[in-house]
């Protein structure tokens, strides 16, 4: 499989994916000046649209992740570096209870969130997707730009058998 980035006017649109496998190892994988770039069990386990060592930089500036500054959260400037700052710092902040909660990473995710509105205000790229992995109960979430609904597909009812025919989609048995 080929993977790429695309232009989108005199805009060049960068990826980059954040995966996780059932144990709970993850790993970002993106293309900085077109070349492979792996972090493996990222922490901060959080991508903007910045590539991570690029965030990774900007956060080192600020107290509670090595620097001095303190963190601007009463400005709420939302571009990408703060968002990734932001949401670095709010998942640090959760109490052990709700850190992992589905609730709680969504709640993060929200606030961070590259809406029309700020959008406008921040010149940024609008967010198109936000995806929560639930390791414990094997599911995957995710709202996107058009629908803000949360939908889920359940892999522990998915079937991953390879049946040598090609498909134009994912396999899966069941989305609620």
């Amino acid at each position: 499989m080929r993977v790429s980035g695309f232009k989108e006017g005199d805009f060049e649109v960068d990826l980059h994916w954040f995966l996780v496998d059932a144990s709970g190892d993850s790993v970002i994988i993106e293309f900085p000046d077109g070349r492979l770039q792996v972090h493996r069990n990222p922490s901060p386990p959080v991508i903007t649209n910045s590539f991570y060592e690029h965030s990774r930089e900007y956060l080192a500036d600020f107290k509670g992740f090595g620097g001095g500054k303190p963190i601007p959260i009463e400005k709420g400037e939302l571009t990408t570096d703060n968002r990734f700052l932001f949401a670095s710092y709010m998942l640090g902040k959760y109490t052990e209870e709700r850190k992992g909660s589905f609730e709680a990473i969504f709640d993060i995710m929200k606030t961070v969130t590259q809406t029309d509105t700020r959008h406008m205000e921040t010149s940024q790229a609008v967010t198109q997707w936000t995806a929560v992995y639930d390791l414990d109960n094997r599911k995957l979430s995710w709202v996107s730009r058009g629908t803000s609904a949360v939908r889920s597909i359940s892999l522990e009812k998915t079937d991953f058998t390879n049946t040598g025919k090609k498909t134009r989609g994912i396999p899966f048995d069941e989305v609620f």
